[in-house]
């Protein structure tokens, strides 16, 4: 059941905007309005009980409002939200990182995963003076250009390394300066590498790719 305010908050939400909602159906019966969350659960503003499974889509990995969270939150809010500037938490951070992740060597934090792939690739781009980069089907590496190619799976998908937009108002020329593997196959991605080898700035890949794993020397070939 939802209550008058809660639909007083969807009927406002269609109007300002543009998709009208955010929640797991486009179903005007089952869209709601949380109102808070504790844990693993999300209560709207009708006091309907929720199992959350999508935890902000992964980085709530304590459960929502964890006392510890809050109480970190609480301490960082008190000295600022935005400095511009460096501060200790960044350094101990990337620190943190670099001894955490083999491969990292030095850290560059942003705001969101989109700009951080954004800005990978440029840096790529930029340093091997090449314009094309290798993704995977089925990949999801955020939502600017580059990125929202060929993120679906389709069941009459172009011939390989061909790229699909995802939406419209993706450049033609962006476009096709992606190319695409299928995802766990070595040879395809070994035969599509060769072959554009002195054109290709980057590749980027998920360790995992979605509920993928890879198959055995998958990544370390790749």
């Amino acid at each position: 059941p939802q209550s008058e305010e809660e639909a007083a908050l969807v009927a406002a939400a269609a109007r300002f905007f543009p998709e009208g909602t955010r929640g797991p159906s486009l179903d005007d019966a089952r869209k709601f309005v949380v109102d808070r969350a504790q844990g693993s659960r999300l209560w709207d503003h009708s006091g309907n009980e929720y199992v959350d499974f999508l935890l902000g889509s992964g980085p709530h990995v304590l459960g929502h409002a964890h006392p510890a969270v809050l109480e970190a939150l609480g301490r960082a809010a008190a000295g600022g939200t935005s400095h511009l500037v460096l501060s200790a938490a960044a350094v101990e951070l990337a620190e943190v990182l670099c001894e955490t992740v083999p491969c990292a060597e030095k850290v560059s934090f942003h705001s969101t995963g989109s700009e951080a792939t954004f800005f990978a690739l440029r840096l790529a781009r930029a340093a091997t003076g090449r314009d094309k980069v290798l993704k995977f089907e089925g990949a999801f590496h955020g939502m600017h250009d580059y990125a929202m190619v060929s993120t679906q799976w389709r069941w009459d998908p172009p011939p390989f390394p061909q790229a699909v937009a995802d939406t419209g108002g993706i450049p033609a020329a962006v476009v096709g300066e992606v190319l695409v593997a299928p995802y766990n196959d070595l040879a395809a991605t070994e035969a599509i590498i060769g072959e554009h080898a002195d054109e290709l700035a980057a590749v980027i890949v998920e360790p995992m790719q979605r509920t993928f794993v890879p198959a055995p020397g998958f990544l370390a070939g790749v």
